[in-house]
């Protein structure tokens, strides 16, 4: 009986997902090492993160600003409108202080320049999917 709860959960946990035409295997690496109820997804473009947002329970997205087919910045917020409760991480090349106040109000958690502190990264993630987590069971959704 425990066991059929535990795959119940493992199949609700929200996921985390990568949107960068680069590969992101560190970072994919490192949550994996952590936590291994961490599943880590990784896209390289801005429609593909939205079909996988709408398919998957997606809790955490981690957008590179500069994707082949739309702004990050767009899918941001496209992002936001859609699923409110995503919690979302913005990496960048450079940094423009514009770019951050424009990615902040559209509702971003972290607000990351390359090269991201990997470490630090990680952390986020896992505190948001946790505390997404908690908020699942406690809504008896898990």
């Amino acid at each position: 009986m425990m066991i059929g709860k535990t795959q119940n959960i493992t199949k609700h946990l929200p996921l985390f997902l990568i949107v960068d035409k680069e590969e992101q295997q560190d970072l994919s690496a490192l949550l994996q090492c952590d936590k291994k109820s961490v599943q880590c997804l990784q896209v390289q473009t801005a429609a593909d993160c939205l079909k996988t947002v709408m398919q998957k329970n997606i809790g955490v997205v981690v957008i590179d600003e500069n994707l082949p087919d739309l702004s990050g910045l767009k899918l941001v917020s496209l992002l936001k409108k859609m699923k409110p409760e995503v919690e979302i991480i913005f990496t960048t090349d450079c940094h423009d202080p514009q770019k951050e106040i424009d990615a902040r109000l559209a509702g971003i958690l972290y607000y990351g320049v390359k090269p991201v502190d990997w470490t630090l990264l990680s952390q986020i993630i896992e505190r948001a999917l946790s505390k997404q987590n908690k908020n699942l069971q406690l809504s008896g959704h898990a």
